[in-house]
């Protein structure tokens, strides 16, 4: 039995290069900015505590958690 893996399954476990996908430079950056963003979010509200996380500073204001959850992170 041939174990070669080929077609779509090879397609989804070695994937084409970035180029092939046409990711511009400029978009590689846009993505990596993206990803800088999500990690320094994802910081924000590591050290938190549930409480703390969904604080609302008034009532109608958005805690913490919301304000993450909005920007998707």
């Amino acid at each position: 039995m041939d174990k070669t893996i080929s077609g779509t399954a090879s397609a989804l476990i070695n994937p084409p290069s970035l180029p092939y996908l046409g990711v511009t430079p400029e978009l590689q950056t846009m993505l990596d900015q993206l990803d800088a963003i999500r990690r320094e979010g994802e910081a924000v509200g590591s050290g938190l505590s549930d409480a703390q996380f969904n604080w609302q500073p008034a009532p109608g204001a958005w805690s913490i958690g919301q304000c993450l959850n909005h920007l998707n992170f």
